[in-house]
């Protein structure tokens, strides 16, 4: 990964792209021997967090796709800012907040779940104009409205089918995310897949 311009990470403590990304695959790797489920969702918090730093969101996450119940599920998510509770739901919506503020919405729902669903990354400058959007979960949080967004699959060797999308929310210092964005979050969820494979076992038990 080519180093960028002076000024692009200003939120992050080095401009050197490629070593930043080094020290995210090493902390991933160390996900990997992580002996507990709650060491495996430090690591992967500290690490959603950086990469939210690195390519500049106001918010990171990083969720699984459970194909047998056709839903995803927020698995770690990092904020630029702490969002108020969520406001009390509907027993028809179709996104449900647990108390400890998992979300879970159905995979045909959502940027997320259509990055999932078709193996394809996503970028949209604005997403209350794009048709997949789900508008439930920002109503969920009403303290964050969601704006630019990023979405980029997690696949396992071998595999059609992704297991995860790392999602990002609202670009810092710019009103969309671009290429270089999008090819920074490729390269961090290529080095993911184990880490998050790991914990989906972990929740299985």
């Amino acid at each position: 990964v080519p180093a960028r311009p002076e000024g692009r990470l200003a939120l992050y403590p080095t401009t050197d792209v490629s070593a930043a990304v080094e020290k995210l695959v090493q902390m991933l790797g160390s996900a990997q021997t992580a002996l507990t489920e709650n060491m495996l969702n430090d690591v992967l918090g500290r690490v959603m967090q950086r990469t939210r730093e690195l390519v500049g969101a106001s918010r990171c996450t990083l969720y699984i796709a459970n194909r047998g119940a056709k839903e995803m599920w927020s698995l770690v998510t990092d904020l630029q800012q702490v969002d108020r509770p969520p406001v009390e739901q509907s027993p028809t919506a179709s996104v449900r907040v647990a108390e400890n503020t998992t979300l879970r919405f159905p995979m045909a729902a959502g940027l997320a779940g259509w990055s999932a669903s078709t193996g394809q990354s996503v970028r949209v400058p604005d997403a209350y104009k794009d048709s997949r959007f789900h508008a439930e979960v920002d109503q969920q949080h009403p303290s964050f409205t969601t704006a630019s967004t990023l979405c980029v699959p997690l696949f396992a060797p071998g595999e059609k089918n992704a297991c995860a999308v790392i999602q990002l929310l609202n670009k810092v210092g710019a009103d969309q995310f671009d290429e270089d964005d999008e090819e920074l979050l490729r390269t961090i969820a290529a080095h993911a897949w184990p880490a998050v494979q790991k914990c989906s076992l972990f929740v299985q038990l």
